[in-house]
């Protein structure tokens, strides 16, 4: 059977930490564990190294999670390799599942299933529920749309993700739809595991809504849209053409909405490049985009947030979360 390695990059993640590595331990089949640490400043690497020699801790300066995930890979001695972030988990025999679906097929890669967690219910991605039955152009479009699975429900043939590059280290946002579109459109050999699920675990969402709105990690995520367009077979298809465009579309709103005018100008461009005709979303956002032009909606819809700020009618009620059936 094959051997299986499971990366887990860290920094700071004290809180969490023990979590996924106990998750691995866990399991009823085997795997290597690296724990990569990207410059922590608290006692994570500690946590990490308490577990002794069934743990492999690697450290490197701060470079980013696509960094460590790829420091992680180089010395990675499976077959195939899994990507499990420091807050997310494995449950159930989702490595045994792996492992048979790798020798049933020696793919490139592996899908199992993937669920998100919030501190009140599960749910099942119910798009990704649905790839069993669908084509590789079908799956890209779904994550060039925003409907991927998480990462650690993706597990890589060693071999081929070092022949793709890994990782790309320098996209700081999306980093994990980046290769698995990389890789999908440069016909990677797939198939599915249905043992276990993969967890993702929601963390609220001023810990993560940062990163979507630094100006770098814009750039670089709009910088990866037009590089794959111009390089990987995708004007071919015009549902995943649409997908990249909606995408630079709504990179276009939060650059305008940030102050990067330059960015969301040329993001916008690349959409419309891209076949893009009038203005996603709501209703009302079309007409008043259509009227004034994204960049010009954007500038009053903010002047409009301040002035409500200003006179007191910011509040929004608390967010409902839906009880579990």
């Amino acid at each position: 059977m094959v051997s299986l390695s499971v990366v887990i990059p860290f920094y700071n993640a004290e809180r969490w930490l023990r979590t996924p590595i106990e998750s691995v331990l866990a399991q009823d089949h085997p795997a290597e564990i690296i724990a990569v640490d990207d410059g922590s400043t608290d006692g994570s690497v500690a946590i990490a190294g308490s577990f002794g020699d069934r743990v492999k801790v690697v450290r490197q300066a701060n470079a980013g999670v696509a960094a460590a995930r790829n420091a992680g890979l180089a010395v990675a001695g499976g077959d195939y390799v899994l990507f499990l972030d420091a807050d997310d988990y494995f449950d159930g025999p989702l490595l045994r599942g792996v492992a048979e679906a790798a020798d049933r097929d020696r793919p490139d890669l592996i899908f199992s299933p993937g669920a998100g967690e919030t501190p009140r219910r599960r749910y099942v991605h119910q798009h990704t529920a649905k790839w069993p039955g669908m084509d590789r152009i079908a799956i890209a479009t779904d994550v060039a749309g925003g409907h991927t699975t998480p990462v650690n429900a993706q597990a890589w043939r060693r071999d081929y993700l070092l022949g793709i590059g890994g990782h790309r280290a320098e996209v700081r946002m999306r980093e994990d739809s980046e290769l698995l579109l990389r890789a999908l459109m440069s016909g990677a050999k797939f198939a599915f595991n249905r043992e276990g699920l993969a967890i993702w675990v929601v963390r609220p969402r001023e810990q993560s809504q940062h990163k979507r709105r630094d100006e770098r990690a814009l750039a670089t995520t709009q910088a990866w849209h037009r590089e794959h367009v111009a390089t990987l077979p995708i004007r071919q298809h015009p549902a995943l053409l649409d997908a990249y465009a909606r995408r630079s579309y709504g990179v276009a709103g939060v650059a305008f909405e940030e102050g990067y005018r330059a960015l969301g100008r040329e993001a916008l461009a690349f959409a419309r490049e891209c076949g893009l005709t009038g203005h996603p979303g709501s209703r009302a956002h079309r007409l008043l985009a259509s009227a004034t032009g994204l960049e010009r909606k954007i500038r009053f819809a903010r002047s409009w947030r301040a002035l409500r700020r200003a006179v007191g009618l910011a509040k929004k009620p608390p967010r409902r979360v839906r009880p579990e059936a």
